[in-house]
């Protein structure tokens, strides 16, 4: 991922959520918004970023297109993608302590789903 070295420590240092959110996925469209809803309920348990391939410039015209308001990450050419044998999208990536979790793929239809699927309670 292209971070810095204080990102880089953020990312394996308690739980993190990775949503991996490729811009031309129609269902990843329909995932943005439950990402901010459910971010009051998630962030005090852990930290949730948006995780796209592509490049910076393409990224940030969808970010303002799209109204994105949640942390984001580059994996420019992939190789986190490819790394964690992403098949599907948009998919989920949960860390604890630098060790992968739980890896899963699709949509939620909303936050309350979208906090289910992460296994935590909505509060």
């Amino acid at each position: 991922l292209q971070t810095n070295q204080d990102d880089n420590e953020k990312l394996t240092k308690g739980k993190v959520l990775l949503v991996f959110l490729p811009r031309g996925c129609d269902a990843c469209k329909k995932e943005i918004p439950n990402i901010p809803q459910a971010l009051p309920s998630l962030v005090p348990k852990m930290s949730v970023y948006g995780v796209y391939v592509e490049e910076r410039g393409d990224v940030d015209r969808f970010i303002k297109e799209n109204q994105i308001t949640f942390p984001v990450l580059l994996d420019t050419g992939g190789r986190i993608f490819a790394a964690l044998h992403i098949t599907l999208i948009p998919a989920k990536v949960l860390i604890e302590n630098g060790t992968i979790i739980k890896i899963w793929f699709g949509s939620s239809p909303n936050k309350s789903a979208f906090i289910k699927d992460v296994g935590e309670v909505e509060q």
